[in-house]
């Protein structure tokens, strides 16, 4: 576990040591090439900034306000957005016509926009032409796609204008794969309301062929909303629906939907003894109902045999019965049955940390030595090396420790745990009295990386030793041209130029960003960051843009790439603007406020929303933990 002190202190100097650092965008970030009709288009533009927070009103005084109007067709295009969020469509709609007409880049975003309005205001056939005209545009398939669910949207209130309008039948072939996800949802709500019972019944009948599927699942929420009368459907139909109800997560709901075919007399005619065994077994298990899950597959298990994912759940539910040794003889039956499954290679790391856990060590050693042997292409193949070297230093082995910590090394050297390998090499070493070396290891470890966890112990560690290695930010570069020009210089041999398509894309999404449509700007960014890892400097300027455009969740989410695209050999020279985005302070007032009056550190606050959620305020975990700190509500 990282501890609580090392948290709230790396946070604290870091955001001490810049002075709650304020960048300015600089260099390529200005956006100041996307010439247009003659335009010029710059992140901080007249009332960009009071768009991003919201503040319509400033944003409208200052776009108004600002008489040298260089930007035409964007500052018409802002005007627009301020009106469309402020409910003024009329005069939206003026704005943005007279953007589209003057500006043919912002054109398909402006008429996208004017499609919106003209569906708001119920004049659905001049939505659908706005929309065709947007869709006109070369832009990229995810925005494409984006618009072509807004006009099947609108088709789905009144599905006669499908037939009115000629260019409709050309997006016949690309409705196909959209149709379920988008179109049918609202045609099947559509069919509910009007209680068109046969065609309810179809539909479902439809999707139950595929019951694991994100549209199942759509049309099954829509469902639920509805009261349907379960006469409509014939028995089979209703276990279907509670195996759809399954896939969805909706236990209880399932177990609803099951029961109301039980008491059918012909349901043990109808359905399947084999489905309906696994099905109520798996179901009772998700209810927590173990026992009865148990009984369930036993029954399944003499009439059918076993499956691997029997095996697998009877040994979770003996596991939440807290019958341990029943749960360890059905995990390790799983591996020995079947030793090529998917979940075998995740079960035997299971057991080899039950072995650790329960200090049953050269058990432990032999099951990871097994995996990164058995499965040496898996995930957890270094994961694996590395906790064979821990068990032994556990088992007070230390030179067994050193050796495969030194092989780890060799073996493994751009894993993620080579940092802390090299940790417990040195404490290996520590207790073996090789004094010297042990602190070698440590300042290299406390120099490499200032900031990360294992600089952090290797410095207490230090200490111990009688040696003391300090780190200044003040050595490091702290200008945003400087940081740029450092990762050019540190990736020159491998950088990835943007191609010309890609140019356009990155200045779209910015102009977008900007003026605060960020989710527009994913359709033209999102790609980039995969596309270009060695391309440092780009990375740095995502992370940056979206940092500006108060986007704190994206921006770390492209920091973290990019702190770890730096080599090692590079990080303790990280600019303090990388820093920055590294360990950003979004939510800053309201943090501080809630933090003293509860007496609480604020930097340990935000260290655990950084960790938890990456500052996403709405995240959900699947275990019910929720909002920036993923708090359990009870």
């Amino acid at each position: 576990m990282r501890s609580e002190n090392h948290l709230r202190g790396l946070f604290h100097m870091i955001r001490l040591t810049l002075h709650i650092h304020c960048i300015t965008f600089a260099g390529a970030l200005l956006f100041s090439v996307f010439a247009d009709d003659n335009e010029t288009y710059t992140l901080e533009w007249s009332g960009t900034r009071a768009l991003r927070e919201g503040a319509y009103e400033t944003a409208l005084e200052e776009i108004l306000s600002d008489t040298l109007a260089k930007d035409r067709g964007f500052r018409y295009f802002k005007l627009g957005l301020v009106r469309f969020h402020m409910k003024d469509y009329r005069e939206a709609l003026f704005y943005f016509r007279f953007c589209a007409k003057n500006s043919t880049r912002l054109a398909p975003f402006a008429y996208e926009f004017i499609g919106d309005i003209e569906h708001i205001m119920h004049r659905t056939g001049n939505a659908l032409n706005a929309y065709r005209v947007a869709l006109e545009s070369r832009l990229p398939t995810s925005y494409i796609r984006h618009l072509r669910e807004k006009v099947y949207k609108v088709l789905t209130k009144d599905s006669t204008l499908a037939a009115q309008i000629s260019w409709f039948g050309e997006m016949q072939e690309s409705r196909a794969e959209i149709t379920e996800e988008v179109w049918m949802p609202d045609f099947f709500d559509t069919l509910l309301t009007h209680c068109e019972w046969n065609l309810v019944d179809s539909v479902i009948a439809e999707f139950a062929q595929k019951p694991k599927s994100d549209e199942a699942c759509k049309i099954f929420k829509v469902l639920i909303r509805h009261e349907v009368p379960d006469s409509i459907f014939p028995t089979r139909r209703l276990f279907k629906i509670s195996r759809i109800a399954y896939y969805c997560g909706k236990y209880k709901q399932s177990s609803d939907w099951l029961h109301k075919g039980l008491i059918r007399e012909n349901f043990s005619s109808t359905v399947p003894t084999g489905e309906f065994y696994y099905h109520r077994a798996m179901l009772n298990y998700r209810l927590k109902n173990y026992s009865k899950a148990i009984r369930w597959f036993e029954k399944y298990e003499k009439k059918y045999g076993l499956t691997p994912d029997i095996v697998l759940t009877l040994a979770r539910s003996y596991r939440s019965l807290n019958k341990g040794a029943k749960a360890a003889f059905w995990y390790d039956k799983h591996v020995a049955m079947y030793p090529h499954h998917h979940m075998s290679h995740d079960i035997l790391w299971y057991r080899a940390w039950q072995y650790e856990e329960n200090r049953q060590y050269m058990k432990a050693v032999e099951a990871f030595r097994r995996l990164y042997t058995s499965y040496s292409r898996g995930s957890r193949a270094d994961d694996s090396f590395f906790r064979c070297g821990l068990n032994f230093y556990k088992a007070e082995m230390y030179d067994s420790a050193l050796a495969v910590f030194d092989e780890f090394c060799r073996k493994y050297s751009r894993s993620s745990l080579k940092t802390a390998s090299r940790y417990w090499h040195g404490k290996s070493c520590m207790s073996l009295k090789k004094f010297g070396t042990a602190k070698n290891l440590f300042r290299m470890i406390a120099y490499e990386d200032p900031t990360d966890y294992y600089a952090y112990r290797a410095r207490e560690m230090l200490t111990i030793l009688g040696d003391t290695l300090s780190f200044s930010f003040k050595e490091l570069p702290t200008g945003i041209d400087e940081t740029r020009a450092w990762l050019d210089s540190i990736s020159a041999d491998r950088r990835d130029p943007l191609s010309q398509g890609d140019s356009m894309a990155y200045e779209y999404g910015s102009i977008l960003a900007a003026v605060g449509l960020t989710g527009h700007a994913e359709f033209f960014l999102k790609h980039l960051e995969l596309d270009y890892p060695k391309n440092l400097v780009l990375q740095f300027d995502l992370a940056e843009l979206y940092r500006l455009c108060n986007e704190p969740t994206l921006s770390y989410r492209v920091s973290m790439r990019l702190a770890w695209r730096i080599a090692s050999q590079f990080r303790s020279r990280r600019p303090l603007p990388v820093y920055s985005l590294l360990y950003p302070l979004p939510f800053r007032d309201f943090i501080f406020s809630y933090a003293e009056k509860n007496s609480i550190d604020p930097y340990l606050v935000v260290s655990v929303m950084r960790q938890e959620s990456i500052f996403n305020p709405v995240i959900e975990s699947p275990a019910g933990a929720i909002g920036l700190m993923q708090i359990m509500p009870y």
